[in-house]
Formats: C-alpha cells, sequence, structure tokens
C-alpha cells in the first residue's frame, strides 16, 4: 500500500512567466519491512510561454526516501537503513506542429492543403531531456540516467 499527501503553490510572475513549489509526504507499505520507506520531496517547476504557441517548462526535484529496516539480502553482516536521495532535472519545450514547420521553411498557408492545415492546428510537439542522480548510502542504489522524450499530442473535441 502506497499514502501520500502533496501541495504546492503556483504564482504567475507576468503574463509569460509561472513559477510553481511543491511538496510530499510519503509513506509505502509493504510485506517485506526492508522494502517499506517514508519519502518527503521538493520540487520547483517554472514555466515560460514564448509566444506562437510555444512554451518552454523546466523541473528540478529532491527527495529523501527513508527506508524501514536494513535488507539483509544487500548489507549483510553490517546492516544499515537505505536512504536515498534522488535528483531530477528536465527541461521541456514544446510548439505547435504548425508553427514549427512554418519556422523550417515549410509555409503551411501557402503550400498545404486546407485539410492538412486543419489536422494540424490541434497538434502539438514537444521535447524533453531529463537526468537523474540517485544518490544512496548503499552503493548498490546509486546510478545516474539521462532520458529523452519526443511527444506529439492532438486536441479533439466532439
Amino acid at each position: 500500500m502506497r499514502s501520500e499527501v502533496a501541495g504546492g503553490v503556483g504564482y504567475w510572475i507576468n503574463a509569460h512567466h509561472r513559477i510553481e513549489a511543491s511538496g510530499l509526504f510519503g509513506y509505502k507499505a509493504a510485506e517485506k519491512r526492508y522494502l517499506a520507506h517514508h519519502t518527503v520531496s521538493a520540487g520547483l517547476d517554472h514555466s515560460w510561454l514564448l509566444g506562437d504557441g510555444a512554451f518552454l517548462q523546466n523541473h528540478v526535484g529532491y527527495a529523501v526516501r527513508l527506508y524501514r529496516v536494513p535488507d539483509p539480502a544487500v548489507t549483510g553482516n553490517f546492516p544499515q537503513r537505505r536512504r536515498e536521495h534522488p535528483l531530477r532535472l528536465r527541461v521541456t519545450y514544446g510548439a505547435p506542429a504548425g508553427m514549427l514547420l512554418n519556422r523550417l521553411g515549410y509555409h503551411l498557408e501557402a503550400e498545404a492543403p486546407n485539410a492538412v492545415r486543419d489536422f494540424l492546428d490541434d497538434v502539438t510537439v514537444s521535447v524533453s531531456a531529463e537526468y537523474l542522480k540517485q544518490q544512496s548510502n548503499i552503493r548498490n542504489f546509486e546510478y545516474e540516467n539521462m532520458r529523452g522524450q519526443f511527444l506529439m499530442t492532438k486536441r479533439i473535441e466532439f
């Protein structure tokens, strides 16, 4: 069973910039007590509206995860409770597909049929990059990870 309580607050700095701060307290219960843990995390997000439907979103998150009891299979004769400190950094750029095509030199108004223009009106393209650094007091659980994402979304109304 996993239980979490989260909250946050956001503020528009001006018409183009918004910041949000959030926090979370969580508990995971597990049949094997060495898998149960408490988590406290905080995050800071920044959204930047760039104009013409384009946007940039940034995220920084940090957490502390404390496990209930040592895992005897991992720590052996030197029992210690596992503590983890994940740090996550993420940046996302997104824009309407039509605007991106226009900036790449393909002018939809002049070169594309009406059906193509109508379809692309509600298509958003976004690209994300994320870095995760997991620090732990037990080396087996330390790692770094980078990942990317490309996403196309289409709004459909009924």
